[in-house]
């Protein structure tokens, strides 16, 4: 199973940019940006959940994916 890189620009609940380049081999996606929680890849239409939780010295990162057709994340976006 080949392993693609993955770089992950979040931000912490203080603020922090965090800014990691890791494996994921049971997806093999390539992560482009993330914005709010939510992250854009570059091998699946739709998005994912980037869920990041901040621990003494280390960080846990889940991605889950995020089912919704195109015109439903465009009006989703498009709120004020």
């Amino acid at each position: 199973m080949g392993l693609n890189s993955i770089f992950i620009f979040g931000e912490s609940n203080n603020n922090e940019i965090i800014r990691n380049l890791i494996k994921d081999n049971e997806h093999g996606l390539r992560i482009l940006k993330s914005e709010n929680n939510l992250v854009e890849d570059n091998t699946i239409s739709g998005s994912l959940r980037c869920d990041i939780r901040i621990e003494p010295g280390f960080y846990n990162i889940l991605f889950s994916p995020i089912i919704s057709s195109e015109n439903e994340r465009n009006h989703t976006r498009g709120k004020a």
